[in-house]
């Protein structure tokens, strides 16, 4: 299993994902990336796969604050695949946050918003 950059060739691939495994996440859409793209800010999706298999994408939007800062917003994501298992989920959440935190830091941002549809309560041992 491996996280990745979406090509712009997947994008028929990443609507058909999300329409197939969320409730209408147009936040998740690639028609909105490229809505937050027209009004400069950059944008980030990744897809995490497994031979050719598409497990979970999410989306990522940097915008600029005053004075040159900057804020990462996750909008709804991940969306997984519905047949994942609970402990999947939970490695996948891990690389798409490890992947949000090089966002941040790699764009100067003073914060990442990450708004999620379900919450995930992780216990550690």
């Amino acid at each position: 299993m491996y996280i990745g950059l979406a090509d712009p060739e997947e994008r028929d691939e990443w609507n058909k994902f999300v329409v197939k495994h969320s409730d209408s996440e147009f936040l998740q859409s690639w028609g909105w990336g490229e809505f937050q793209k027209s009004y400069g800010r950059r944008v980030w999706r990744f897809i995490v796969r497994q031979d050719e298999k598409i497990y979970a994408v999410g989306m990522a939007v940097c915008s600029e604050l005053v004075r040159g800062r900057h804020y990462v917003y996750v909008p709804r994501a991940p969306i997984f695949n519905q047949e994942l298992s609970r402990d999947r989920k939970r490695v996948i959440w891990s690389l798409f946050t490890q992947q949000w935190r090089l966002i941040g830091l790699e764009s100067n941002s003073i914060f990442i918003r990450i708004v999620v549809k379900y919450f995930f309560i992780i216990f550690f041992k």
